[in-house]
Parts: C-alpha cells; structure tokens; sequence
C-alpha cells in the first residue's frame, strides 16, 4: 500500500462540540502524515536516519465563533511511494489558534493550541 491516510473532520459547533480554551478569534486545523524508520529514536539512530515528514497540511483559518461544517482529507506524502517494511507511517492533527492583524493578514498565536498523533502503523 501506499503511505497515505483519510482523515474526516467532523461537524464543528462551538460550545456544543468546540471549546477552545484560548481567547484568540481564529483557529485552523494542520495535518501531517509521515514516515518512521523502525528501530528506535536515540540520538545515535536519529541522525543518521532523520524523520521523513512532509509540509503540513493547513485548513483555512476559521472563526471560533462559527460553526464549521466538517471535511475529508487525504493526505499524501509530497511524492508517492510505498512504505518500507521497516517503515511506520505517523499521522498527526493539531490546532493553531490565530489573531487578525488587518482584513487581509491573520497571525498565528505562538504557544497556543495542541496536537496529538492520531495513529501508526
């Protein structure tokens, strides 16, 4: 198979099922997909073989007091290829919470938001 995984976001409500404890008035969603070689992350094995990561993939920055309708996304390292068998694929979701600067320019908010890896294998 390939190294690629379809993530469904659901249907965002705040204060029903969307309680962000940040005051910032903007959030987006950031995904990643990645590959991990098998065989540990000491400091030896890590740099000789470093984390093969893509670009995260953003959503568009989102009022946090407006509903968000939901989205599939698939993500898809940069270049297609299969995982190897001493290979684990690591997606991951996060959430960036983002202040206006101007009508056109919206900043992300340095240490607020979260993250969690969503699953291996």
């Amino acid at each position: 198979d390939t190294a690629s995984a379809t993530i469904q976001l659901p249907e965002l409500t705040p204060g029903i099922n969307l309680s962000l404890p940040w005051q910032h008035p903007m959030y987006r969603i950031v995904l990643s997909i990645g590959r991990l070689p098998d065989g540990g992350v000491d400091r030896d094995y890590a740099a000789s073989r470093p984390l093969l990561i893509d670009q995260p993939f953003t959503t568009p920055w989102r009022l946090a007091a407006q509903s968000y309708k939901g989205e599939t996304i698939v993500l898809q390292p940069d270049t297609a290829m299969k995982l190897g068998k001493n290979e684990t694929l690591v997606v991951s979701i996060g959430i960036e919470m983002g202040t206006l600067i101007s009508d056109a320019v919206i900043e992300r908010v340095k240490y607020a938001g979260s993250g969690k890896i969503l699953i291996t294998g």
